[in-house]
Formats: structure tokens, C-alpha cells, sequence
């Protein structure tokens, strides 16, 4: 179930979306200032934010700030009084994904919702996310900590079939017979040299390389220790 954050600092405001948004199936975190809603971010699954710029103890554009910063996947709709064209072009250039003006049709804040929301799960099926690393199936590309990382494409294969069983062991033999199977010649110590080069570019991803002897590998992660009840494949 998703849960939406409301920040808002009229009562009555509050009071009518937090209704509207539980009618239909969603969980409502509701707060009056800047100060609360950065707090919430931080204590609850958020799937989506409305912010209202106005709000005491700072304004919306703290809350968006932090989002950005700390949770960028989290879609954010601002709503704005009609006269404050400024503020719509600023929250939009700081990440705002959609804005909506006062006073507004609680069927179409709805629709914006549902809107965000969908684009957000095609987005996240398209993600793989472990650590600071961003694996994108489509374009086969990864990030680490929101900076491209630059792969050879056995590289990328490897970390692919890898990342695809986070935390389970991926035998040697099924590695390297994706990775060699149309290469003449190529030893099993191709698949070592391999898993070296690509742990050196996973330097600061959060994310280690587990050996599992006699087994294969295990991408996971970084915990210090290797986890030896790591789930063997099916």
C-alpha cells in the first residue's frame, strides 16, 4: 500500500486529503511544517509527497531538497496559489515532477497522483538497486552513487547475472558458461581475472563480491564478514 506525505499547514486542508487519500486505498502521513515533514521522510515508507510551499519552520522547498538529496526516487507534486508563477518554475528546476494550483479539484490531484506513481513503478522495474549501485536493465548501464560507472561488456554481464540474484550464490560453471560459452580456448581463470576487475570498479558502490568456495559468487551488500548461510541457488 502506498503512503503518501501531505505537507500542509491548513487544518482543514489536511483534514479533507487525508480522507480523500484513505477512500481510496492509500496511507496518509500528514505535517504543518518544514521541520516535520523532513522527520517523516526519514520514519516512513514514502511513495509519493504533496507539498504546499508555505509551511512553518522552513518551507515546501526544504522538504524537496531533502527528497532529492536523500530519497530522488520519491515523486513529488507541489501545490501552489495561481499568482505564484515564480515559485511553480523554481520547484519545478529543483525536482518537482508535477505542481497543482489552489484551489484544485480533488479528482484531478488524484489522477496526478496515480499518474506519478505508475511512472514510478515502470521506472523501478527498469532498476535494480543494491547499496549505492543503480543496475538499468534497459540500457544496461549501472551508477554508483549517481555517477555513471564505465564497464567492459563482459563487465556488465558479469555484474548483470550477478545483481539479477542479489544475496544468492551464482555458480561458477552457469558464469562462465554465460560469459564463454561462444569463446574458444577461454579458461576458468578468465572468470577469476573477470570478478577481480569488476570488484575494483564496485569501489564505493556499497556493494562487495562474496567467493563461496566449491560454489561460485555472491554479490551483496557490504557487510565485513562473508555470509556463509548465503542461499544456494534453485
Amino acid at each position: 500500500m502506498s503512503t503518501i506525505l501531505i505537507a500542509e499547514d491548513s487544518a482543514s486542508l489536511v483534514q479533507d486529503l487525508q480522507a480523500l487519500f484513505i477512500d481510496q486505498g492509500f496511507n496518509v502521513v500528514a505535517c504543518a511544517s518544514a521541520e516535520e515533514g523532513c522527520f517523516a521522510l526519514e520514519e516512513h515508507p514514502i511513495s509519493l509527497a504533496v507539498l504546499d510551499l508555505g509551511l512553518a519552520q522552513g518551507s515546501g522547498f526544504d522538504i524537496l531538497d531533502r527528497i532529492r538529496a536523500r530519497h530522488p526516487d520519491i515523486p513529488v507534486i507541489i501545490m501552489t496559489a495561481r499568482d505564484t508563477i515564480n515559485e511553480r518554475v523554481q520547484g519545478l528546476d529543483r525536482g518537482a515532477d508535477d505542481y497543482i494550483t489552489k484551489p484544485f479539484d480533488f479528482t484531478e490531484l488524484l489522477a496526478r497522483c496515480r499518474a506519478q506513481l505508475r511512472r514510478r513503478s515502470t521506472a523501478a522495474d527498469d532498476q535494480v538497486v543494491l547499496g549505492k549501485l543503480v543496475y538499468y536493465r534497459s540500457s544496461k548501464t549501472c551508477t554508483i552513487q549517481g555517477q555513471l560507472c564505465k564497464l567492459s561488456s563482459k563487465e556488465t554481464a558479469l555484474l548483470e547475472a550477478l545483481i539479477e540474484r542479489p544475496t544468492n550464490v551464482v555458480f561458477r560453471e552457469r558464469l562462465f558458461q554465460t560469459l564463454y560459452s561462444d569463446e574458444d580456448g577461454a579458461t576458468p581463470n578468465a572468470l577469476d581475472l573477470l570478478v577481480s576487475r569488476l570488484r575494483k570498479r564496485l569501489k564505493d558502490s556499497g556493494c562487495e563480491i562474496v567467493t563461496i568456495r566449491g560454489l561460485g559468487y555472491m554479490l551483496r551488500e557490504e557487510e565485513g564478514v562473508p555470509d556463509q548461510n548465503a542461499k544456494a541457488p534453485t
